[in-house]
């Protein structure tokens, strides 16, 4: 008798408020642009796939593309040939926009372990995918809060 009496007062007082603040949720369904690597007849260049984000009001579009970025192409995508310079253990540490100018920091994951190569792929996947939002005119890459002598070819 007290489980049914539980339930009742669940269902009549709690549940409502919930089902109020879940959909009065604002969500807006947005589509980014992802740059990966691709590899055409020996040569490597940079081409995007365009992924679609569910963002509440309060979240910054570019911070939830940053993490689709990390995650790397999806197991269809690397069918297709996309592939990722970013090591899929790499963490978004923080990232402020100001006065157009993005300041991104990852965790040390993101550095290489060799190669210019490597690093300026890295750091066209991060710039690319950036400056599609017209928040983003510069994108300022750290590693753990620095920016010498990190990340460099």
């Amino acid at each position: 008798m007290i489980i049914i009496l539980a339930l009742v007062y669940l269902v009549q007082f709690i549940l409502p408020d919930r089902q109020e603040q879940f959909f009065e949720a604002e969500v807006e369904r947005t589509p980014v642009k992802l740059y990966f690597i691709v590899v055409s007849d020996g040569q490597e260049s940079l081409q995007y796939i365009t992924r679609e984000l569910w963002l509440e009001a309060d979240q910054q579009p570019e911070e939830l593309m940053l993490k689709q970025l990390l995650a790397g192409p999806t197991p269809a995508e690397e069918e297709q040939g996309f592939q990722t310079a970013i090591d899929p253990a790499t963490d978004l540490l923080s990232l402020d926009i100001d006065e157009g100018v993005a300041r991104v920091d990852f965790s040390s994951e993101i550095e290489p372990p060799g190669g210019s190569a490597w690093v300026l792929a890295i750091k066209d996947q991060v710039t690319r995918s950036l400056n599609q939002f017209s928040t983003v005119d510069e994108v300022m890459i750290m590693v753990e809060g620095e920016t010498e002598g990190r990340l460099q070819p």
